[in-house]
């Protein structure tokens, strides 16, 4: 990030340093020369603000492609408006799943935070209004057997 910084700094420096050398030419050429060549410069900014988001890079990758989505099996996981002590775990189209070891109790945070009500979840895993005090993970059509812990 710091060669980044440097850049922008570079910018800035330019930038003062231009429009000092444009006031400093603007009052040696005289008012009426410097109102027209201050249109003129104003009329190119301008086109150039219209003209720049299309012309610079967006810093994402153009060829990108959107995420795709297992297809539900038609189950719905949910949880919502509950404070959960310890670690939230969802586990759906799993071949197998073991849990080493016995879960260690916790003491609840608090009171679950108030949002409002979800009418009906999506198909999925859905974790709407919850206090988590551990990990939450949610696993989702995998190929073989999870072993969680």
């Amino acid at each position: 990030m710091h060669g980044r910084s440097g850049w922008i700094w570079g910018g800035r420096i330019i930038a003062v340093v231009a429009v000092v050398g444009l006031a400093i030419y603007l009052l040696a050429v005289g008012l009426d020369k410097a109102d027209k060549l201050a249109g003129t410069l104003s009329l190119l900014v301008a086109v150039a603000a219209l003209v720049a988001p299309y012309l610079l890079p967006t810093g994402q990758p153009s060829s990108a492609a959107p995420p795709v989505r297992a297809p539900a099996s038609g189950s719905t996981q949910s949880v919502i408006n509950t404070v959960v002590g310890g670690n939230l775990t969802q586990a759906r189209d799993v071949d197998g799943t073991r849990v080493p070891g016995a879960a260690t109790p916790a003491t609840a945070p608090g009171t679950a935070p108030a949002t409002g009500p979800v009418p009906d979840p999506p198909g999925g895993q859905y974790v709407n209004g919850v206090w988590v005090g551990g990990s939450l993970t949610q696993i989702d059509g995998a190929d073989g057997d999870v072993t969680l812990g």
